[in-house]
């Protein structure tokens, strides 16, 4: 709890001395997004988290089906390569009650919460760490919906803003 609270009033103290986030220096933004992922992410604390890192070096073969929760209008910008959306586990779900799920959003507010719930369904959910944040500052890929690479990447509003050099935000 003193932790959690911790977090709360650093997130809170940073946003209040920096403005917007466009405004926090390139070196500060990788301490930024884990102190925020790791804020919103405590609210559910049964859900296991998976870092991009630990992602990335999982063999092929054997990862996990990466599953993008963020809005339509987020998706149309880009995403993960190889993701799918919740809709597709909707339309058929025991189809994929067997596969691992990673669920990601722009730093893991809302894919916790959807991992959280997927979980109580009986689904082998996790969730990405920091989410395209974390991606991002692990230097992957992020593909159009027509499967082309691309730098943009939505990032949900001004609060997130928190992209590392090299790729372009929209919001």
């Amino acid at each position: 709890m003193i932790r959690r609270r911790l977090l709360s009033f650093l997130v809170a103290a940073f946003s209040a001395t920096c403005g917007a986030c466009g405004a926090v220096p390139h070196a500060d933004r990788p301490a930024r997004v884990e102190a925020m992922a790791t804020e919103y992410e405590s609210e559910w604390p049964g859900v296991p988290q998976i870092s991009a890192a630990t992602f990335i070096a999982t063999p092929d073969n054997q990862r996990p089906l990466l599953v993008d929760c963020r809005a339509p209008a987020e998706r149309a910008v880009s995403m993960l390569p190889k993701a799918i959306t919740p809709d597709q586990i909707e339309a058929n779900p025991d189809a994929f009650q067997e596969t691992p799920l990673i669920v990601y959003c722009t730093i893991g507010y809302r894919s916790t919460k959807l991992a959280s719930q997927l979980r109580k369904r009986g689904f082998n959910a996790s969730n990405l760490h920091a989410g395209v944040l974390g991606w991002a500052h692990a230097q992957q890929a992020f593909v159009t919906p027509d499967g082309h690479t691309t730098t943009h990447v939505h990032v949900y509003g001004a609060t997130w803003d928190l992209l590392p050099q090299g790729y372009e935000s929209e919001y």
